[in-house]
């Protein structure tokens, strides 16, 4: 929501959270919430929640077009399927499963992008002309500027591919194909280089690609860390992955009309390199070496999944076409019932899928919370630059949205090419010091509001009542504790005392008053 506020006050070009950075994330997704809510006069926080449901219908319609270009009819129907309802319920699409998902994360709707991209690849193979390859390009431009993971991987399964019919043009002594092939291959890296000039500009112009923060790029689900290498393989071992196994078997049979076989190998191949290089990353960081990453390998587990329900759609086609030999006019009923019982096979646990059921609780549990208050105060109070110095769970949830700006983002969030440990250093420096020294500091750095409170930075020693006589704002937070391992104790971040993981849901503070205080210049805070 912070970047498509930037976008809506026309502020594009500057990071949402920290005061005088530049844009870091790929800015489509936030440009199409800011669209529809100056369109639709609705809120943006209403906009963010509800918009999902609609713009991610892209993905599985993608997905069916895709493989439609790529085999058969059948094959799309039954792929879709398996897309849809066949993956692991257990787990989030927004990590975990390429599916539909009701809720607007980034890299799940920029998913569509990269299939339609992979669809105007196949589109340019078929009939290699120079207009279909700059659509080419402009489709993998615009995948790249939704999420860098379906643009890379459309950009490596269309080089792979390219580069697999150019090695056979040679071959078979047709060397003005070949270069025909690399030159059009070329466009196409030039056209969607140019598309994503609105963003790459802003990263080469002021941070060269340099990476300082690894944490922003290097974020991993447990499932995708060494660590959890066993729950990764639990994960593919599902109808969807016995399946896909099967379909790869298909490949090289007389029933796999399917063209080109580079594409649906070269895919899987990507993923699983993917998730390996991201292992490596992760084993070399502790020992010094920072391996070049462009986001979590986790993407790739995604893509992996995606490239799972290809074959699976693959397997099935082939599978009732081989099975209907025998009688070749029930193929189509065999297909029509058998499409049937997958789909109610995989609509029984549907609305157990963890985007129907735990992330919805999530934001219910968010929504009921000071959040919404807190940040339409800010909104209407404070300017775009104001700095707000709060704990990790009020810079997320309450300064963010609001595209103010914060001194510290917990790293996994934060900008990747700004180095976070002077603003660690500040914030540690901020919260032991004197109260004259601690506004001396905070005004120093442009630092002009501090919320403290429950979910807020808890007062320590007192120090932070020495700001202002009363604040300039507050609300009184009530709280509803449970028993049992769901209640959180109080624990420490850093040097100082914090009431709750800004990341756990179901951890709720205690009562009270949650403020936020504004930092005066001496003279003005101590009055006439």
């Amino acid at each position: 929501m912070g970047f498509a506020r930037t976008i809506l006050e026309g502020r594009y070009g500057e990071d949402p959270f920290y005061l005088g950075e530049a844009v870091w994330y790929p800015p489509l997704v936030h440009s199409l919430l800011a669209l529809i809510t100056k369109l639709s006069g609705a809120s943006l926080h209403v906009v963010s929640v509800r918009s999902g449901a609609y713009l991610d219908l892209l993905a599985p319609v993608a997905f069916y077009l895709l493989v439609l270009r790529w085999a058969d009819a059948p094959t799309a129907i039954f792929a879709a399927i398996a897309f849809l309802l066949l993956g692991p319920h257990e787990l989030c699409s927004c990590d975990g499963d390429a599916t539909y998902s009701p809720w607007l994360w980034p890299d799940n709707f920029a998913q569509a992008l990269g299939y339609l991209a992979l669809a105007a690849a196949l589109s340019w193979r078929s009939r290699r002309t120079t207009i279909r390859a700059a659509l080419t390009g402009l489709a993998l431009g615009v995948a790249a500027l939704g999420h860098s993971a379906p643009a890379s991987m459309a950009a490596g399964i269309i080089t792979i591919v390219t580069l697999v019919d150019l090695a056979r043009d040679l071959r078979e002594g047709r060397p003005e194909d070949g270069k025909s092939r690399f030159l059009q291959l070329v466009l196409i890296a030039s056209v969607a280089m140019l598309v994503t000039l609105p963003f790459t500009y802003h990263l080469l112009a002021n941070y060269r690609g340099a990476i300082r923060n690894w944490e922003g790029v290097g974020w991993q689900h447990a499932h995708h860390q060494l660590s959890g290498l066993r729950l990764l393989l639990q994960d593919q071992v599902s109808v969807r992955g016995a399946l896909a196994l099967l379909g790869l078997s298909f490949l090289g049979t007389r029933h796999a009309i399917a063209r080109p076989k580079s594409l649906v190998l070269a895919w899987p191949a990507l993923a699983l390199g993917g998730i390996a290089w991201g292992y490596l990353h992760e084993w070399a960081r502790p020992r010094g070496y920072n391996l070049p990453i462009l986001f979590s390998s986790w993407h790739f587990a995604l893509y992996l999944q995606a490239a799972e329900s290809l074959l699976a759609g693959l397997a099935l086609a082939g599978l009732t076409s081989k099975l209907s030999k025998a009688r070749p006019e029930r193929l189509s009923s065999a297909r029509f019932v058998l499409a049937l019982v997958l789909c109610g096979f995989g609509l029984h646990h549907y609305s157990e899928r963890a985007d129907l059921a735990t992330n919805r609780e999530h934001a219910v549990w968010r929504a009921e919370r000071e959040h919404e208050a807190l940040s339409a105060w800010i909104l209407e109070n404070t300017s775009s630059n104001d700095v707000f110095l709060a704990s990790a769970r009020q810079a997320m949830f309450t300064v963010a949205p609001t595209a103010r700006k914060v001194l510290v983002l917990p790293r996994d969030f934060a900008n990747p090419y700004v180095d976070p440990k002077p603003r660690e250093a500040l914030q540690r420096a901020l919260l032991e010091a004197p109260a004259a020294e601690f506004r001396r500091l905070a005004l120093e750095n442009g630092i002009r509001f501090v919320i403290l409170g429950p979910g807020g930075i808890v007062e320590g020693e007192g120090q932070l009542k020495a700001l202002l006589e009363r604040p300039r704002w507050m609300l009184q937070r009530f709280s509803a504790l449970r028993d049992g391992p769901e209640r959180t104790r109080l624990g420490r971040l850093g040097e100082h005392l914090v009431e709750c993981p800004w990341a756990l849901t179901t951890c709720e503070p205690p009562g009270g008053r949650v403020r936020i205080y504004e930092i005066l210049a001496e003279s003005a805070a101590d009055g006439p």
